[in-house]
């Protein structure tokens, strides 16, 4: 059975675990840069641009982080532990789902992950706001990127 979702959802779900370390980068980043700003190499008018724009990737992040971890909340504990076994290379075991045939636990892995990508499309993850926002983030990008270049396939995904 082909799990189909789309290559910007499968992106966002496997960097989600690395979102929070992320948004402190970018914090010690932005504070960074602000104290250096005193040394005159750039522009004032260029270094507030740069700096407006790392906030709003701090702020992308956070909020992505946030409504993935508001999805994830509202699955099952079945359905987390196989979100969290396909994409974020977690060893959650459970019983119930190891009683499973394979087929069953690709049948409910499908649906699982559809109700993902749903939930996250109705809170605002769209493919126009991923590529208006999103793919501009170096480390969202990269795993856009590393996706569509295993067609559609990354580490640990089956489609």
């Amino acid at each position: 059975m082909i799990i189909v979702l789309e290559n910007y959802t499968k992106a966002v779900l496997r960097t989600y675990p690395f979102l929070q370390m992320m948004q402190t980068t970018y914090e010690q980043h932005i504070k960074n840069r602000a104290l250096l700003s005193c040394d005159g190499r750039m522009n004032t008018e260029v270094l507030a641009e740069y700096l407006a724009r790392e906030i709003l990737h701090k702020r992308c992040l956070a909020w992505l982080e946030e409504i993935i971890r508001d999805a994830l909340l509202r699955l099952s504990e079945v359905e987390q532990v196989l979100v969290r076994t396909h994409f974020f290379g977690e060893n959650a075991e459970n019983a119930e789902i190891g009683s499973w045939s394979d087929s069953k636990r690709l049948r409910v892995q499908a649906r699982c992950f559809q109700r993902l990508e749903a939930m996250l499309h109705r809170s605002g993850l769209t493919k126009k706001y991923f590529d208006e926002e999103l793919v501009h983030i170096e480390i969202i990008r990269k795993m856009y990127r590393r996706v569509e270049r295993e067609g559609g396939k990354a580490e640990g995904t089956l489609a």
